[in-house]
């Protein structure tokens, strides 16, 4: 005997008439709709991440971290706010509205800086005629290097620093030597080049392991003696970065009565915990004097800061900003400083 009453439609009737609404959902809306999910659960996924355990661990949890970054959260929050307002679910609207409001700051803090000024001691002098300009890009392992050295032309930096050059270092050398007159060229091996106007004394090598790689260099302006660190760590995302982090911390404390820089594509996050070493003794002058918007890769819409500038206690730094060209798909980094 049946329990449904007469006129009424039973439970099989009702999930017939789910299967078949369902069936009849066109494929723009089933697309839109797995999009949706996918947006609310890698936002809730990789914001429990981001507040819990980072890139600690290697594995899935980092690449989960990496592939989050807080402008993609506030991404996903908007794509499920309008999902959600869009199908009328105005309980769910609000929740993410509530989690997109504080979400935005936080990417704003994260990511964006307003020209602050470093404080300088009274006995450093106002104008910046003693300053250096230091430069630092990734240029991606372009074959042509003829917009991204004609940008360098334009903004005159006094120390550059490129990685990802690939090729002969016979032509590369020549290339810059002509492209880029009044610079001492240095071939520092695996990708890596150093220009100053000034000179430069003998490379050191070292491996931070992982495919990671970090060049020293002894640059001599005006007489003023700098060290410069050219660094390139390995991007394989499930990878820790541990290890060339805290190498590269080590070996660059190794002489801190010496002004020294460091520049370099880390391949991490600016605000990973492996830092944790490196920032014993340094500074990452985007974070200290920054101005403008932070991430670097990928251009044309970079969502995570991978490039970076860092300096001891022993150069005073001014200002920095990341640039924008077409020549990599990463922005090349600007950093005035002053060497006490």
């Amino acid at each position: 005997m049946s329990d449904s009453v007469p006129g009424s439609p039973s439970a099989r009737d009702r999930d017939d008439a789910r299967s078949s609404q369902a069936s009849q959902e066109s494929v723009p809306n089933r697309l839109i709709r797995v999009v949706a999910h996918f947006a609310a659960a890698m936002t809730i996924t990789g914001l429990l991440i981001r507040l819990t355990l980072q890139d600690s661990i290697s594995g899935p949890t980092t690449v989960l971290y990496y592939a989050t970054p807080p402008v993609m959260l506030v991404s996903g929050a908007v794509i499920c706010l309008l999902f959600s307002s869009w199908n009328r679910q105005w309980k769910q609207a609000f929740a993410w509205l509530v989690l997109l409001s504080l979400l935005v700051p936080y990417w704003i803090q994260h990511d964006w800086r307003w020209g602050k000024t470093a404080a300088r001691s009274p006995s450093q002098p106002d104008a910046n005629a003693d300053s250096i300009d230091v430069l630092f890009w990734n240029v991606a392992r372009k074959q042509d290097l003829s917009e991204a050295a004609a940008y360098l032309r334009d903004t005159k930096p006094d120390v550059i620093g490129l990685v990802e050059v690939v090729g002969a270092a016979k032509h590369w050398r020549e290339f810059f030597e002509s492209e880029l007159p009044g610079y001492d060229v240095t071939v520092m091996g695996h990708g890596m080049y150093l220009l100053a106007r000034g000179s430069s004394g003998e490379v050191q090598v070292d491996s931070l392991g992982q495919n990671s790689a970090s060049r020293k260099l002894r640059v001599t302006m005006d007489g003023r003696e700098i060290d410069v660190f050219v660094v390139d760590i390995e991007s394989t995302p499930w990878r820790s970065r541990e290890q060339p982090l805290r190498e590269l911390a080590d070996l660059a404390s190794r002489d801190p009565d010496v002004p020294t820089i460091i520049v370099g594509d880390f391949n991490t996050p600016a605000q990973s915990g492996h830092f944790d070493p490196l920032r014993e003794q340094f500074r990452e002058l985007f974070e200290e004097v920054g101005n403008g918007y932070g991430p670097t890769w990928p251009v044309p819409l970079p969502v995570h800061r991978l490039d970076g500038i860092w300096a001891n206690r022993l150069v005073d730094p001014v200002s920095c900003r990341h640039g924008f060209s077409s020549a990599s798909d990463h922005r090349p980094v600007h950093a005035t400083v002053l060497i006490e």
